[in-house]
């Protein structure tokens, strides 16, 4: 009687131990297949929503670009946290900015470098990095928002990605 009951007491502790790993391995795996931003991302629209003030002045309480109507919108992230953005608008050349990212949870910050090509792009002393919110739609589709306090005409902007990578 004494034997069966090791039996099952030992039993039921491997068991709780292949539970304990088993839990752990499904935490890992989560974690691990977390998305990410590294990679190759196409601009496909911006959507801007207005104040009271800025609809009035806009005839509209939101906005939305489609990307293909004025131009493009790219931005490479690199598993070193910099990325480097690429746009042109019309016929224009390409515009290219470089910064630094960091992602924490759903909040990802990006600071701009202080030498841009172009030096009218440098940002000024000072400047606060921007913060902006990311969730992901599936493996390709990315979306940020980014809320504006102080602005008295844009409450947010969203702006949508597809990946490339």
């Amino acid at each position: 009687m004494y034997t069966n009951l090791f039996y099952i007491t030992a039993g039921s502790s491997k068991t709780g131990i292949f539970i304990l790993c088993s839990l752990f391995g499904l935490v890992w795996l989560n974690t691990s297949k977390a998305q990410s931003i590294v990679g190759k991302w196409n601009q496909l629209k911006i959507k801007t929503f207005y104040t009271a003030a800025g609809a009035k002045a806009n005839g509209h309480s939101e906005s939305v670009i489609n990307m293909s109507d004025i131009g493009t919108g790219i931005f490479v992230f690199y598993s070193n946290h910099t990325y480097r953005q690429e746009t042109t608008t019309g016929n224009s050349k390409v515009k290219t900015l470089s910064g630094t990212w960091t992602l924490t949870g759903n909040q990802l910050e990006m600071q701009l470098l202080a030498q841009q090509e172009d030096r009218k792009d440098n940002p000024k002393k000072g400047t606060p990095p921007e913060k902006t919110t990311v969730s992901f739609n599936g493996k390709n589709i990315m979306e940020w928002i980014t809320k504006y306090a102080n602005d008295p005409n844009i409450v947010k902007i969203v702006l949508t990605f597809a990946s490339n990578s």
